[in-house]
């Protein structure tokens, strides 16, 4: 007699189906693959990411740094000019008017120039590139936010 047991036939037909075929070994093979290129690319993503936040903390404080250096030498100029204008025997209030009068005109500049800036902070060009699908009025609202239209141009 024979000593190992035997298996009902549908038993042995259900293992017969879960077994990989070569279809099933082909697309399990691919499924590695494309995972394994996912995740090369998330590793590479996050050493970029981290390469450039250190890199951002650096501009940042370069950018604080020569803040502090403009401003000062702007306060420089502002008291050269008082000075000016006392030595040229103007009152001390007409000297402190007049660089008053220079600040808030070239604070006004600097908003007027970065209220044009603002239309272009969205990415309405990326967007209909994207999109394929920009009607008339789309096309208007693109020309619009164009940077170069909006006076600053890289």
């Amino acid at each position: 007699m024979d000593a190992t047991p035997r298996r009902p036939a549908s038993l042995a037909g259900d293992e017969a189906a879960r077994a990989p075929g070569p279809l099933a070994g082909a697309l399990a093979g691919l499924a590695e693959q494309l995972l394994g290129q996912l995740s090369d690319r998330v590793v590479l993503l996050q050493l970029e990411l981290r390469r450039s936040g250190a890199v951002m903390v650096v501009i940042a404080a370069l950018a604080v740094a020569g803040t502090i250096l403009v401003a000062s030498a702007w306060m420089t100029l502002c008291a050269a000019a008082a000075g000016l204008l006392l030595l040229a025997g103007a009152s001390w209030i007409v000297a402190v008017v007049g660089v008053i009068a220079v600040n808030v005109v070239l604070a006004a500049l600097c908003l007027g120039w970065a209220l044009r800036l603002l239309s272009s902070v969205g990415i309405p060009l990326t967007l209909r590139h994207l999109t394929r699908h920009a009607a008339a009025g789309d096309d208007a609202q693109a020309r619009r936010s164009d940077p170069a239209q909006a006076g600053w141009a890289p």
